[in-house]
């Protein structure tokens, strides 16, 4: 085995319950279906984590939410599973029953097969089973390691009241029998105990009790609702609190069950929340869940459906405290998010505006108060989203060697063995806790349902479950291969060798899920060869980035387009070759506009010892008084012409000037000539102002010149792949401001520039030059590609102008 490079990579690692969506039915009955979904939920360990997907009747699901749940990230993504029994409540006569002749049993026959299987659970229907795989396709939730199947959409799939989804179940952790908790029961059916329910949780029968408590009125669960997680929170309803005596406390010093169910558990929030709080207008089963999910995510949210409107009491006091919530964004410069997935924009703002007539005037210095803070609009998820961890280990740093290959990939030399709970509290019969397992900076795109094989070495005998998440990869710590009966816990582990793809082996590895490949074109194989001699990718982005570029393209008299009369000095510029030019390190410094030669030595001695440039001398053969370049290797006190194969001395005879000595001149690498050019310029340039624009520096990474093949014939290729700041930017980058010389090259370019963003899910398209504009027709014929090719959203960018660094001095200047 070839090792390219042996280095030490410091993993960061976290313990978590799993995070999953679950889907139920948005019909009419939409409400009975959530409260459902909640109890399941409630029923498996940190199920307040969990979110609730409604689908329509066709399978759809509303784009709003598609997007929280895709930034929500699953690990699961599984369907509500409802039983005979819970069919039959929900909608009588809805569950046939075949009579095995071909025939629908009927009337007593039909009751009595009810009667006797409850919990039997039917299979999904078509419209259930077209919305998980539409979420899963949208997410990269954990697939079989043995499948290749990209629809495959995870391996838990339904989840219910007799099937947990393979869960850690509440009956594991918690002691049976009732305790002291807050919850509503699940006999009520307000709006607002819906909210609470699934805010706070639907504990299970043996929990609740069997006898139902009767429901509070709608405005005192919303009034408790909003402040419940406040300090200052509203003393809850008394119909509220389950179990326990009188003696226990205050109803307010009760946990919710939700709560309850965090054992060992801990919200944390990673980065910056642009948003913070979002209020969701509307009463579809869509709003209810899109505000569930940023309660998940931004840890506050309001749903104000048409219950809270139509009674004053509890439409005051949500106005309240928006009102005091508008105040605390003020004072850090943000806003309250106004979104809706069932009214317009313009109705979003009637509403609003109608809401905060009721709340109470603030008034400062005499003066009432104005507020416009809010905007319409879904909040940014982009970071500081909330998520559930074990309060153990969280950031644990493991420092482990990896061999790092000419691509970027780094693939662990030693076997990862995961973190166990030990303080927790958790007494787990089976392994069912993740790591998120995370590199800083992360080497590749999350999510964006990555192949889980493209992040374990080839040589993993039992392949365990892992995905590519939200900040790196996760993985199912337990082991898929032979587990001893009665073995220890750390024998019950997987201990995987983990894989860290570069940028090009992930996009080869998205491409790969519809049977494409990416590999370097001719232009980055080029790139690739220079940055190998330089030392680094960045060492040859900070050369093309350098006054210096100006310099080293008068070595190409195309680039240049400046004509030498040959075999004569012009400056320090030598053209011998037509379009190969040879230069001085005087002329080398005046074209770059260094009047300091240390700049100009430091470079041309960085580019020798790359073998990137020769130094040499030219002579002049005195048999057919032809010119040539002879490098310092080649020279002696005679030296053959390489042309006639005469030998010459060395001496004034040779010089090609009438100088006492000849002047060193220098020859640069062919390669290094065309990764320069013009055209192969312009992505680096592009490539440096898209991390400068990167909040951070280490937040960057591209590759160059890539194109994507199908059945080994090229079809589509671009300049630079980029990611910034979590964004996969597919970038095309020219020095004339157009895509090509005639129409069909520029539809075609369009066309694979949008199958590229397709097989990347690109999040934008950057069209880069150095022109003062583009072609206004060519950018839209890229729009219009995006949206015919690609089904997710994909921004397109233009970027102008494209330059390196001004010379320090002037180019007339005489340098020193």
């Amino acid at each position: 085995m070839t090792i390219d490079a042996v280095e030490f990579l410091t993993l960061e690692t976290a313990m978590r319950p799993p995070r999953v969506a679950i889907l139920f039915s948005g019909d009419d009955n939409w409400r009975r279906w959530a409260r459902l979904a909640i109890a399941a939920a409630s029923s498996t360990w940190a199920g307040g984590g969990h979110v609730f997907v409604p689908y329509d009747s066709d399978g759809h699901v509303e784009a709003l939410v598609l997007d929280a749940v895709a930034a929500y990230d699953p690990d699961h993504v599984v369907l509500y599973a409802p039983t005979f029994a819970e069919l039959e409540a929900v909608e009588p006569g809805s569950v046939q029953v075949g009579d095995g002749r071909g025939g629908l049993l009927e009337g007593d026959e039909r009751a009595e097969l009810l009667r006797a299987n409850p919990n039997f659970v039917p299979g999904p229907t078509r419209q259930g089973h077209t919305a998980r795989l539409l979420v899963a396709a949208r997410c990269t939730p954990f697939r079989s390691p043995y499948r290749d199947d990209p629809d495959r959409a995870d391996l838990q799939s339904r989840i219910g009241v007799e099937s947990y989804a393979g869960l850690v179940t509440a009956e594991r952790f918690l002691p049976t029998g009732p305790m002291r908790v807050l919850a509503p029961d699940p006999g009520w059916t307000s709006d607002g105990a819906l909210w609470v329910s699934a805010t706070h949780g639907l504990p299970p029968a043996q929990w609740s009790g069997s006898s139902a408590r009767p429901e509070p009125p709608a405005t005192e669960l919303w009034k408790w609702a909003l402040g419940s997680r406040s300090w200052l929170a509203p003393t809850p309803p008394p119909d509220l609190v389950i179990g326990g005596a009188a003696e226990d406390g205050e109803p307010e010093q009760a946990p919710t069950w939700f709560a309850r169910l965090d054992s060992g558990v801990a919200e944390i929030v990673q980065g910056y929340a642009h948003d913070r709080i979002a209020v969701v207008l509307g009463d579809t089963a869509s709003d209810f869940a899109l505000a569930a999910i940023y309660s998940v995510l931004l840890r506050t949210a309001h749903w104000v459906p048409d219950e809270v409107l139509r009674d004053p009491s509890s439409e005051a006091h949500l106005a309240g405290a928006l009102r005091s919530t508008q105040l605390d964004l003020e004072h850090v410069g943000e806003k309250l998010n106004l979104v809706s997935t069932s009214l317009s924009s313009d109705r979003v703002e009637e509403q609003f505006a109608a809401l905060m007539r009721s709340a109470p005037v603030v008034v400062i210095d005499d003066e009432p108060r104005s507020h416009e803070g809010f905007t319409t609009g879904p909040p940014a998820l982009e970071s500081g989203l909330a998520s559930r961890y074990l309060e153990e280990g969280v950031g644990s740093q493991l420092a482990i060697p990896v061999r790092v290959d000419a691509g970027g990939t780094s693939t662990t030399l030693t076997s990862f063995m995961p973190p166990t709970p030990t303080q927790s509290g958790l007494i787990l019969n089976s392994v069912y806790w993740l790591v998120d397992v995370q590199t800083r900076p992360q080497s590749f795109p999350s999510g964006r349902g990555l192949a889980p094989g493209a992040l374990l070495a080839p040589d993993n005998e039992w392949p365990p479950t892992i995905r590519a998440s939200r900040f790196g990869s996760t993985l199912n710590p337990a082991s898929q291969g032979f587990v001893a009966a009665g073995a220890v816990m750390s024998g019950r582990l997987a201990r995987p060798i983990l894989r860290f793809p570069g940028l090009r082996d992930w996009a080869d590895a998205m491409a790969g899920r519809e049977g494409h490949s990416v590999r370097h074109s001719a232009s980055g194989q080029r790139a690739q060869f220079v940055a190998s001699r330089l030392g680094s990718r960045q060492a040859l982005t900070d050369l093309v980035n350098s006054p210096f570029l100006h310099a080293l393209r008068q070595f190409d008299r195309r680039a240049s387009q400046v004509r030498v009369k040959s075999k004569r000095h012009v400056d320090g510029v030598v053209d011998l070759d037509g379009d190969r030019a040879y230069l001085s390190a005087q002329a080398i410094g005046k074209a770059a506009g260094y009047a300091v030669v240390p700049e100009v030595r430091e470079l041309l001695d960085r580019l020798c010892t790359a073998e990137l440039a020769r130094r040499g001398l030219i002579l002049k053969c005195t048999s057919c008084r032809r010119a040539s370049f002879h490098s310092v290797d080649s020279l002696s006190q005679l030296f053959r012409c390489p042309r006639c194969d005469a030998s010459n001395a060395l001496n004034a005879h040779a010089w090609l000037t009438k100088s006492a000595e000849p002047e060193w001149t220098y020859d640069l690498h062919s390669t290094l000539r065309e990764v320069i050019n013009q055209d192969g310029a312009v992505p680096f340039l592009a490539g440096e102002q898209l991390a400068s624009r990167a909040q951070r520096r280490v937040s960057y990474d591209d590759c160059p010149e890539l194109e994507i093949l199908r059945d080994g014939k090229p079809v589509a290729e671009f300049d630079l792949l980029a990611h910034v700041d979590g964004e996969v930017i597919v970038v095309e980058a020219k020095s004339a401001g157009h895509l090509g010389t005639t129409a069909a090259m520029r539809k075609a370019t369009a066309r694979k520039l949008a199958l590229a963003a397709r097989l990347l899910r690109a999040d934008a398209v950057c069209l880069a030059t150095s022109a003062t504009e583009w072609n206004q027709t060519d950018v839209e014929r890229v729009r219009s590609a995006l949206t015919e090719e690609c089904s997710h959203a994909v921004a397109l960018r233009t970027v102008e102008l494209l330059a390196p660094p001004p010379p320090p001095i002037a180019a007339s200047e005489e340098p020193t």
